[in-house]
Formats: C-alpha cells, sequence, structure tokens
C-alpha cells in the first residue's frame, strides 16, 4: 500500500469517533432556540394585531424574522411597516441588500429591486441611497449596462432626478455631481463648480454644525433650525433649497414633530397646491398619525389642489382611524385652522 495511503488510513483509525453525546446537546440546543424564537414571534405578532402603529413593534418584529432568515414572511413584515411608516435610509439600505442577497437574476428580480429604490428614495431625501440606486441600475439593468439607446436615455434621466431631488444637499452635492460628470474639466462645469463653492462657504458654518454627529441631538436640531432661518430670510433663496434642508433635518431627527409641522407650514405658503406639497403630507400622516393638526392641514392643502371626494373621503377616513374619536372633533379643529387660528 502507498505510504501516502498507509498515512491516511492510520489517521482515520486513529481519530476518535464523532461524540454522539455533542451531536445530541447541539441539535437539542437548535429545538430550544427555533422554539423560543417561534414564541417570541408569535409574540410580536399579538402585538401587533393590538397595535398595529407601533413602531418598535414592528422594527422588533422584522429584526426576528432577519435572524430566523425567513425572507417571504421578511419582505411582508417590510411591507406591512412600509404601508404605516416612512422607513429611513438606513431600514431600506437593509431591506435592498437582503433581497439583493437572494437575488435569483431574472429580470422580474431586478425589477423589484428597482421598485424597493424608487420608493426608498420616495420616504426620506438620502444622497448615498440615489448613488446606490444609480450604480445598481448601472450594473443590473441589461439595457444601461449593455449601453443601449435605451439604456443610455434612462440613465442619464435617472441621474438628472437624482440632481434634481438631492442636487442641493450642500454637504453631499459635489458627490453626485461628480458621479454624473465623472472626469470632464470644461470651463462651463469649472465655472458652475465655483458658484455652488462659493454658496457652500456661506453656509459652511451651518454645516459644520448640523453634520457634526458627536454633537447631542437637542443641540444639533438647534443648528438646523437655525440654518432653516438663515435661507428662509434669504432674499435670493429659494424654495428649493429651503425644501432640500426641510428633508435633510427630517431624516437626521424623523422623531420631530414640530419639525414636520414647521415643514409643511412653509410648503403651505410658498408652493399652497402641488404633487411635493402632497407627498410630504402623506409621509407626515404617516410619521405622526395622532396628530389631528397634520390631517386637517392635509385635507384643507388637498380641497385647494381640487382633489377628487373619493381623494378626501380616503384621507378622512385614515384621519378618523387614527386620531380623532368622533366626526364632531374633525369639524372643530378644521374650522379652526380655516379661520387661521390654528397658524
Amino acid at each position: 500500500m502507498p505510504k501516502a495511503l498507509q498515512e491516511g488510513d492510520s489517521a482515520l483509525k486513529s481519530s476518535p469517533e464523532p461524540n454522539k453525546h455533542e451531536e445530541l446537546e447541539a441539535l437539542v440546543s437548535d429545538s430550544i432556540n427555533e422554539a423560543q424564537q417561534n414564541q417570541q414571534l408569535q409574540a410580536k405578532e399579538a402585538e401587533l394585531a393590538d397595535n398595529p402603529y407601533s413602531y418598535d413593534s414592528h422594527s422588533q418584529y422584522i429584526k426576528l424574522l432577519r435572524n430566523m432568515d425567513n425572507i417571504e414572511k421578511l419582505r411582508s413584515a417590510r411591507e406591512a411597516m412600509s404601508e404605516l411608516f416612512p422607513l429611513s435610509p438606513a431600514r431600506w439600505q437593509e431591506w435592498i441588500e437582503d433581497e439583493l442577497s437572494h437575488d435569483t437574476g431574472l429580470q422580474d428580480s431586478f425589477s423589484s429591486i428597482e421598485k424597493l429604490y424608487e420608493r426608498a428614495v420616495f420616504d426620506y431625501m438620502s444622497v448615498s441611497l440615489w448613488c446606490d440606486y444609480i450604480n445598481v441600475v448601472r450594473k443590473l439593468d441589461p439595457i444601461v449596462e449593455q449601453r443601449l439607446p435605451a439604456g443610455i436615455t434612462k440613465a442619464r434621466d435617472l441621474f438628472e432626478t437624482a440632481l434634481t431631488t438631492a442636487g442641493l444637499h450642500v454637504a453631499e452635492e459635489y458627490k453626485t455631481w461628480e458621479e454624473k460628470q465623472g472626469s470632464v474639466q470644461d470651463p462651463n462645469v469649472l465655472w458652475a463648480y465655483q458658484k455652488a463653492l462659493e454658496m457652500y462657504n456661506a453656509r459652511v458654518h451651518f454645516e459644520e454644525h448640523v453634520t457634526r454627529l458627536d454633537s447631542p441631538d437637542p443641540e444639533r436640531l438647534q443648528h438646523y433650525l437655525s440654518y432653516l432661518e438663515f435661507e428662509e430670510n434669504l432674499s435670493s433663496g429659494t424654495p428649493a433649497r429651503v425644501q432640500v434642508l426641510y428633508e435633510r433635518a427630517i431624516t437626521d431627527f424623523p422623531t420631530s414633530p414640530d419639525l414636520w409641522l414647521d415643514y409643511i407650514r412653509y410648503l403651505d405658503k410658498k408652493l399652497k397646491v402641488g404633487s411635493v406639497v402632497s407627498n410630504v403630507y402623506l409621509r407626515a400622516t404617516k410619521s405622526y398619525p395622532w396628530v389631528g393638526e397634520l390631517w386637517v392641514r392635509y385635507l384643507l392643502s388637498m380641497e385647494r389642489s381640487h382633489a377628487s371626494e373619493e381623494e378626501l373621503a380616503e384621507i378622512f377616513d385614515k384621519s378618523l382611524q387614527c386620531t380623532f374619536s368622533t366626526q364632531a372633533a374633525f369639524g372643530s379643529e378644521t374650522k379652526t385652522k380655516r379661520l387661521g387660528l390654528g397658524d
């Protein structure tokens, strides 16, 4: 017998037999863990049935499902949470990463990822989400990856939408511009960059304060409010720049109902009507469904934009489910706002 085989045979004979007791203990431990996880899931499902508007319960339920790697149930849980609350950029990125890890490589699979990105950039403004969205489309969309005419048009439209939506994010606007322009250095581009740099220098002290993550939250929020006051009072200011700053603020402080109220009051004053305003109201009422003033202002805004009776009735019904105990209470609040007493 060859020496190598003899040594292998000797090793097999000398190796200890598997410890059956340890294997049994591992199986029992796994069964216990699975049973405990199932009990925790049932408890969270009961909590959500009793109180579907519990943000913490949704979060804990999703965390449990992630640990169990139950992608179908996890997907349903995330959909349920997204129906009730706007999700943070971090939550959307986690969701998309989980879906990509289970990606089948089929066109339908990419389409579902693309739709998640479309929903993600709607909830909160995030430059990093937009950059991820663009990169995924560039890598996974066949017509874009192969540079077909339709793909080039699609990529250009996506870049332009990203720039329109997030290009006024002062701290990161150059990042999106750089993604789009690459190494282009013509005089017009350099002139535009110089103008942007001048605008940034006028705001750099505000940016240093609001981007300092080691500062206490109340302090950062106050700096945001000062920054917003600066932008709103500028004679050369634009509503688009103020709106982007509000979007940054609510992304960093989504649990501040006063910030949401300030935001919609500004939009009501400057824009009055339009899809931009209604989209903000939709997200605000999802974030704070129990704040009656948000619902009243939402309905009044939709009235101004000549929404259909069906749309108004749907919003009204949701407001009664979430906030007002009676129609009379809603009517009293609405009358106050129409008279201008609640501003």
